[in-house]
């Protein structure tokens, strides 16, 4: 069998010794009461004879003698057990049972806490187990992933070595920088580069239909009737930035009102539109056909070209170069955007004063560097 804790043992022990002691005073009581009542009984007998021979009184004698004689036994070992002692001695002993209870119960509790702690470390073993697992699954794709991979890699590597060597495409030609004004009489195209694409402008015809609009709303709408007053800045501008784009192929046309006085426009490059670096590389496209198509004696081309669209540049100057068509261009950043005034001399608000003239004479001036 299991032995049992050495706290349980104790246990029992005090326990034991609580109920001997108890069965103890009660068997040395019952006698004392027995020793008592037989010395009563036995005078009520010697009383209630009638007669009482010396034999009689004899006999009663020894038995008072021998009653005493144990009365004086039990008195003697009632004096021997000193019952304050042995409670003092039993209240220790409870004490002690307490204290080793509570030692019982710590020890229990930390057993208890072990036991959590080995089920926890149990479920986590498991877990780390499906882990591995799954690790070790992940791996093995991998490895099969790597090994189709490397077979395709040997599988192109041997097409590459059969596919003979195609001559470099020559080389690009860029003129170095000679800033120069446009040919006289030339007329200017311009083109925006962005998206690392190419959006020709037409901005005449983008102007001259932004001016008929305008003009088209102010007499609707009758906002010039007061001269001193002027054109409606606040109405015409509700009416002006509503206007539909018209239909450009590479810009949506945005309205708006500068300074609460000057009509202007705004082009956004439409992104799913313009000519790309291939369309630009291939002499069958649309694209690198109009380029080809401008003629170098009525036109010069200006690009504005954004930092991400540097490609696209270099691409259509070589198409503009083979053509002789002379160019320029100016760096712009990333979030610019291409802002253009509209003919036909419209101001909002009231008329502002007129200029004073100069006082001395207007040298003309110099034709800026637009050509490189």
């Amino acid at each position: 069998m299991k032995p049992r804790p050495k706290e349980q043992g104790d246990e029992l022990d005090l326990d034991s010794l609580m109920d001997a002691m108890t069965n103890v005073v009660a068997v040395l009581i019952l006698v004392l009461l027995l020793t008592q009542l037989n010395v009563q009984e036995t005078i009520r007998d010697v009383v209630s004879r009638s007669t009482v021979t010396e034999a009689d009184l004899n006999s009663a004698k020894k038995e008072l003698d021998a009653l005493l004689e144990k009365k004086q036994s039990v008195d003697s070992r009632l004096n021997e057990f000193n019952l304050a002692s042995e409670k003092e001695r039993l209240a220790r002993m409870q004490e002690t049972l307490a204290a080793r209870k509570k030692l019982l119960e710590t020890q229990n509790k930390q057993a208890n806490e072990f036991s959590m702690r080995i089920e926890n470390d149990r479920k986590m073993a498991v877990e780390n187990e499906k882990e591995i697992e799954q690790n070790q699954q992940e791996r093995d794709k991998l490895q099969t992933q790597i090994a189709e991979t490397l077979a395709k890699k040997a599988d192109l590597q041997a097409r590459l070595d059969k596919t003979p060597v195609k001559p470099a495409p020559p080389p690009k030609v860029v003129s170095i920088p000679s800033p120069r004004p446009a040919p006289e009489g030339a007329k200017r195209l311009s083109i925006l580069c962005a998206n690392n694409k190419i959006y020709p402008l037409s901005i005449d015809d983008i102007r001259k239909d932004a001016e008929e609009k305008a003009k088209g709303i102010i007499l609707r709408y009758k906002l010039n009737t007061n001269p001193e007053a002027g054109i409606d800045p606040e109405k015409f501008e509700n009416f002006y930035t509503k206007l539909p784009s018209p239909n450009d192929e590479f810009f949506k046309v945005e309205y708006f009102v500068a300074d609460k006085r000057w009509p202007r426009i705004r082009l956004i490059p439409r992104e799913n539109k313009g000519i790309t670096v291939e369309q630009l590389a291939s002499a069958k496209s649309a694209g690198r056909r109009l380029l080809a198509s401008i003629d170098p004696q009525k036109f010069y081309v200006v690009f504005d070209v954004l930092t991400n669209s540097f490609d696209a540049y270099l691409s259509a100057r070589q198409v503009l170069m083979q053509a002789n068509v002379p160019a320029g261009w100016e760096p712009r950043p990333d979030q610019w955007v291409y802002e253009s005034w509209i003919p036909g001399s419209i101001e909002l608000g009231p008329p502002r004063p007129p200029a004073p003239p100069p006082t001395t004479p207007q040298t003309p001036a110099k034709p800026p560097n637009v050509i490189d």
